[in-house]
C-alpha cells in the first residue's frame, strides 16, 4: 500500500519539471523574484500532490479527473504569477503539458517492456519514477533554449493573435498522446504494435519540436518586420521635421534679404509722419515673418521628431 501512495505521489511530482518549462521562458515577466516564485510553485505542487494522492487512493476519485483538476489549479497559479498576456501564458502552459504527456507515454513504454502483464492503471513506483526522470531530463535539455530563445520571444512578441494561433497545437498533441496510451500492456505485444507505438510517439514528438522551432523563426521575422516598419515611420517623422526646419530657414533668409528695403521704406514713412501707413506696413511685415513650427521638447532628436509630428497631426484636426 505504501508503494501505491508513493507511486501516485511521484506522478504528481512530475508537475515540477512541467512548471519549470512554464516559468523559464517568462523569467523577465515574473511578478515576484525567481526565488519567491520557485518557492510558491514548489509548495503549491507539493500540496496538490498530497491532495491528489488522498483524493485518488483514499476517496476513490478517478485519477485522470484528479490530475485534470490539478492542472487547472496550476494554471490559475501560473496566471496570477506572470505579467505577460493570456495568449503567451496559454501557449507556454499547454506546451509544458504536451511535453509532459510525451514523457508519460515513454514511461509507459518502459513499464510495458518490464511488466508486460500489467496495465497503465496499476500504480508502479518504477513507472512513475521513470516518468519523473524523463521529465526532469527533458527540462534540463531544454532549459538553455527556453531561457535564451523563449525569453526573447516572450519579451519581444506582443501580438496576442500570434500566440493564440499556437494554443491548439499542444492541445492536439496532448489529446493524441492520451488516446494512443495502451490501457492494457498486453495489447502492445500483438505483432509489431509496440514498435509502432514508439514510432508514432517519436514522430509526434519530433513534429511538435519542428512546429515550435518554425514558430520561433516566423515570429522573429515578424518582430524584425515590425521593428523595421517603426524605424521607417520614425525616419519619415524626422524627414517631416527636417523639411519644416528647412522651410523656416529659407523663409528667414528671404526676410533678412528684404529687410534692408523694408527698413528704408519704414524710415521714409516715419520722416513723412504717415503713422497710419507705417502701422499698416509693419503689420504686413510681421505677418510675413516665418513661424518656426519645430519645438525643442527635449535633447533627443528622435523623440523631438515624434512629438512634433503628432503635434502637427493634432493641429490638422
Amino acid at each position: 500500500m505504501n508503494q501505491v501512495y508513493l507511486a501516485e505521489f511521484i506522478q504528481f511530482l512530475c508537475l515540477i519539471p512541467a512548471a519549470a518549462i512554464c516559468f523559464l521562458p517568462v523569467k523577465n515577466q515574473l511578478k515576484y523574484s525567481a526565488k519567491t516564485t520557485a518557492g510558491i510553485a514548489a509548495g503549491g505542487i507539493a500540496s496538490l500532490s498530497l491532495a491528489g494522492v488522498f483524493s485518488t487512493l483514499s476517496l476513490g476519485v478517478n485519477a485522470d479527473l484528479v490530475f485534470f483538476a490539478a492542472i487547472i489549479m496550476c494554471f490559475v497559479f501560473y496566471y496570477r504569477m506572470v505579467k505577460c498576456g493570456l495568449g503567451e501564458k496559454l501557449a507556454i502552459f499547454f506546451l509544458a503539458i504536451a511535453l509532459s504527456s510525451f514523457m508519460s507515454d515513454y514511461a509507459i513504454a518502459v513499464d510495458a517492456r518490464i511488466h508486460p502483464t500489467e496495465n497503465r492503471f496499476d500504480s508502479c513506483v518504477m513507472a512513475t519514477g521513470v516518468q519523473l526522470i524523463f521529465s526532469v531530463s527533458l527540462t534540463l535539455l531544454l532549459a538553455h533554449l527556453l531561457l535564451k530563445y523563449g525569453c526573447r520571444l516572450v519579451d519581444q512578441l506582443f501580438n496576442a493573435r500570434v500566440w493564440y494561433v499556437m494554443v491548439p497545437a499542444p492541445l492536439i498533441f496532448s489529446a493524441g498522446n492520451y488516446v494512443i496510451q495502451p490501457r492494457d500492456y498486453s495489447h502492445l505485444y500483438f505483432g509489431n504494435i509496440f514498435f509502432l507505438y514508439l514510432f508514432v510517439l517519436s514522430g509526434m514528438f519530433l513534429l511538435i519540436l519542428i512546429i515550435y522551432v518554425s514558430f520561433y523563426f516566423v515570429a522573429m521575422e515578424l518582430i524584425q518586420s515590425l521593428d523595421q516598419r517603426e524605424r521607417i515611420q520614425l525616419m519619415q517623422m524626422q524627414e517631416h521635421q527636417y523639411i519644416a526646419q528647412q522651410t523656416y530657414i529659407e523663409e528667414s533668409s528671404r526676410i533678412r534679404h528684404d529687410f534692408r528695403q523694408s527698413a528704408i521704406t519704414m524710415l521714409s514713412l516715419a520722416e513723412q509722419n504717415d503713422v497710419e501707413a507705417l502701422k499698416n506696413y509693419l503689420q504686413s511685415f510681421v505677418a510675413d515673418l516665418p513661424q518656426n513650427e519645430i519645438r525643442a521638447w527635449c535633447r533627443n532628436p528622435s523623440v523631438n521628431a515624434l512629438l512634433n509630428y503628432y503635434e502637427t497631426q493634432l493641429e490638422m484636426y
